[in-house]
């Protein structure tokens, strides 16, 4: 018997969830020494995008995990998911539509003026 909860994980990502993953991403990265306050999804995305993406893949089969590695400041490269028509990282909890709605792209485009060209899915 399919349950009405399992219907609604696989229609819809919660703020909630993209926490749970932003958790285990962190627990993974043993961010729990005394000068961590809180791993945020600014910390995330700022080295470990890439296990954030891992780990909702994990969550959700299916996802696809996709990545540039044009550059902002000291930050190399970044790694998000496509999820069920949706874009998803650790500071797009709800989702957005296009891949250029990201955060971290937004700050690309305000900083080179131009979208990064080397996207890559896998």
């Amino acid at each position: 018997m399919i349950k009405l909860a399992d219907l609604l994980k696989e229609s819809t990502i919660t703020p909630d969830d993209i926490n749970r993953i932003l958790k285990r991403t962190g627990d993974e990265q043993d961010l729990a020494e005394p000068t961590w306050d809180e791993f945020t999804p600014e910390i995330c995305n700022d080295g470990f995008c890439d296990i954030f993406a891992e780990k909702f893949r994990e969550e959700y089969p299916g996802a696809e995990i996709w990545s540039t590695y044009w550059s902002i400041g000291m930050t190399m490269g970044h790694v998000w998911v496509k999820y069920k028509g949706k874009y998803y990282d650790a500071e797009a909890p709800n989702g957005v539509d296009d891949w250029k709605q990201i955060p971290y792209i937004q700050r690309v485009f305000k900083e080179r003026g131009k979208y990064p060209n080397d996207i890559e899915v896998f």
